[in-house]
């Protein structure tokens, strides 16, 4: 872990000592921006890793009141952000790093998965197109930080997107592919257009075969976005094929079917896992369902992160707007009652950000193990944990939010997990002598509980030690 000091460990599951920085506390200078669009530090014993310094707007009096989740999982990136890496913090009020991939460079978004019984860090990593799509591969970390699966989009003409790396209970993956066509769109006054067909396969871990393929254009026409060619991209060539659908997130279910995100056309749909049929869709142009809740059910729009809570209930992250315009006045974390017999569905909880954040792009929402929601703000630099009621419980900015007019902070995240993990790399501690101090790190290791100095009078025959001392909490990470 990254919270240490001197020569020899003692291992034990509790919490570590504190960072070299501590968070600050509800700074009107930290969201003024004083101290940089994106408040950071670094450590001593490798200065190239940079970690977020974070401001505190809500703390529980108790973190016995969030989940047991002890980790939070950020890739944050952005203009402001010097080094970018998928990192692990402490879910607690000292908010202290335990990992940084820099290896991975910009990598996301981090998630502790289970494949085989076997718990593993997962995340996508290559080329983040300014279109808002990527281009690279997909990668499982076992407990050591070694790379343990690399897998790629089979068959395609492009490299996989980031927008999704789910793994199912079946030893399978699914991704989502951003893969431009040719496509008539005349009726846009286009007559040699292309389209970008939003794809999602289930492929097999361990051989990275291709198991089912859909693709949003067998689903959905081009006038059923919410977008018009020329707003984002032009149609005219592949490099700039019409995004009509927006992929950004797949589920698969007990019944094998399929939970399907399409940001730019307002709509989640379900698709049978053995025909690709559309079996129903929620939201959009195409909405299928009676709205019980005065249109607020099925009135969210430029979504992410739909997933099932229960066989009749989903969560969703309703962005409510885009960089371009708006169609809400706040971003909610929904919870949403479906009646798949009666096609009805209703509003059951609302989550909104103390701040009342608008987030143009990304974002996510997690159920936690007690029954509280995490929601991370994509766009906008922070993260919330919820009581189940929907008080915010922990509130937490690592960046610059800005003001309500802008809906794009200069450090984003696109998911953020909180999650359990234990990690045990294979790597040595690292020390640092430096102004008459030894500092210690070890990248990654989660079961340190201090660190003691101890010293022998034989450099050459180590048989024998004498206790020296012990850190100071406020000693902390020197990373």
């Amino acid at each position: 872990m990254f919270s240490f000091t001197l020569f020899s460990a003692i291992v034990a599951l509790i919490h570590p000592a504190l960072a070299d920085l501590a968070p600050y506390r509800s700074s009107s200078e930290f969201e003024s921006g004083a101290y940089g669009v994106y408040p950071n530090q670094t450590y001593t014993t490798n200065i190239s890793i940079v970690a977020p310094l974070f401001n505190v707007k809500i703390q529980p009096s108790t973190f016995t009141d969030l989940s047991s989740e002890p980790y939070v999982l950020l890739c944050v990136r952005g203009a402001q952000v010097p080094d970018l890496a998928p990192q692990i913090v402490q879910a607690d009020e000292n908010l202290t790093l335990v990992w940084s991939g820099n290896e991975w460079g910009g990598a996301y978004p981090l998630r502790v998965q289970e494949y085989d019984g076997e718990s593993y860090l997962t995340f996508w990593n290559g080329t983040s197109e300014t279109l808002g799509y990527g281009r690279g591969f997909y990668y499982m970390l076992n407990a050591s930080y070694d790379m343990a699966y690399k897998l790629s989009a089979v068959n395609a003409t492009v490299e996989g997107d980031f927008h999704e790396f789910q793994l199912t209970d079946n030893g399978t993956a699914l991704i989502t592919i951003y893969e431009p066509m040719p496509y008539d769109m005349q009726a846009y006054g286009i007559a040699n257009g292309y389209l970008m067909d939003g794809v999602f396969q289930e492929i097999d871990i361990e051989t990275n075969d291709l198991l089912f393929e859909w693709k949003a254009s067998s689903a959905f026409g081009i006038n059923d976005s919410f977008v018009d060619p020329g707003e984002i991209t032009s149609g005219l060539d592949a490099n700039n094929a019409f995004d009509f659908y927006h992929i950004n997130s797949v589920e698969k279910d007990d019944n094998g079917n399929y939970l399907v995100s399409g940001r730019h056309t307002h709509s989640i749909s379900y698709i049978d896992g053995r025909t690709g049929e559309t079996i129903w869709i929620l939201g959009g142009k195409r909405n299928q369902f009676e709205d019980l809740s005065g249109g607020n059910a099925t009135n969210f729009s430029w979504q992410h992160d739909p997933r099932w809570l229960s066989p009749s209930t989903i969560s969703l992250y309703d962005n409510g707007a885009t960089d371009w315009t708006s169609t809400g006045n706040v971003t909610r974390g929904m919870i949403i009652q479906l009646d798949t017999t009666a096609m009805t569905a209703t509003l059951v909880a609302v989550y909104l950000s103390p701040d009342g954040i608008l987030s143009a792009s990304q974002g996510s929402m997690q159920l936690l193990s007690n029954g509280n929601v995490f929601m991370g703000y994509g766009s906008k630099s922070a993260f919330t944990e919820y009581a189940p009621g929907g008080e915010p419980l922990w509130d937490v900015e690592f960046g610059v939010l800005g003001n309500r007019t802008v809906k794009t902070s200069g450090a984003m995240n696109y998911r953020t997990y909180k999650a359990n993990w234990t990690g045990r790399p294979d790597t040595d501690p690292t020390f640092t002598y430096s102004n008459s101090s030894l500092y210690m790190s070890w990248n990654g290791a989660t079961d340190i509980a201090t660190w003691a100095l101890m010293s022998s009078p034989n450099s050459t025959n180590l048989t024998s030690f004498e206790y020296v001392s012990s850190p100071q909490n406020n000693i902390g990470m020197a990373y």
